[in-house]
């Protein structure tokens, strides 16, 4: 094989090689990009969310003092366990749908004074009612009984 031919196939391949790279690499990259970007937007608006927070301060048990916590939040298709939500502090839930509908959803919330002690009124309870996208918060209030806002 002659040198010019052979510097020819090189060149020819070289070019061929570099348009595939940077041509074709380039434009799927950006559709996909385009492509993640709508679906992630699309999934972050339909997601709900659950926020609690404690405002159980566990006094009116005799607790000495010490503030009470949630170590439990259900409601159908959830169950949120070994939770140590205490007092002026929040917990948000990601809520991939819920079975049954996003209305009059029973959610329990179960506290505790101390560590050893349960509350009489353990667990709290109350009918909600969901939004896709929206965040729905319960309040624990000191005596034990639960608050929505939406």
């Amino acid at each position: 094989m002659n040198f010019k031919v052979y510097k020819t196939l090189i060149l020819s391949f070289c070019i061929i090689y570099l348009f595939i790279l940077s041509g074709c690499k380039q434009d799927s990259s950006e559709s996909n990009t385009n492509e993640t970007t709508t679906t992630t937007q699309t999934q972050i608006n339909n997601i709900t969310y659950l926020k609690v927070i404690s405002k159980y301060d566990g006094s009116y048990t005799g607790s000495n003092g010490n503030h009470g916590y949630i170590y439990r939040i259900g409601l159908a298709g959830y169950n949120f366990e070994d939770l140590k939500i205490e007092y002026n502090e929040s917990k948000t839930f990601e809520l991939n749908g819920i079975p049954g509908g996003f209305d009059n959803v029973n959610v329990s919330v179960s506290f505790r004074p101390d560590s050893t002690h349960i509350a009489h009124n353990n667990p709290a309870e109350i009918k909600c009612n969901f939004s896709k996208g929206e965040t729905t918060t319960l309040t624990l209030a000191s005596g034990g009984t639960l608050q929505v806002s939406y």
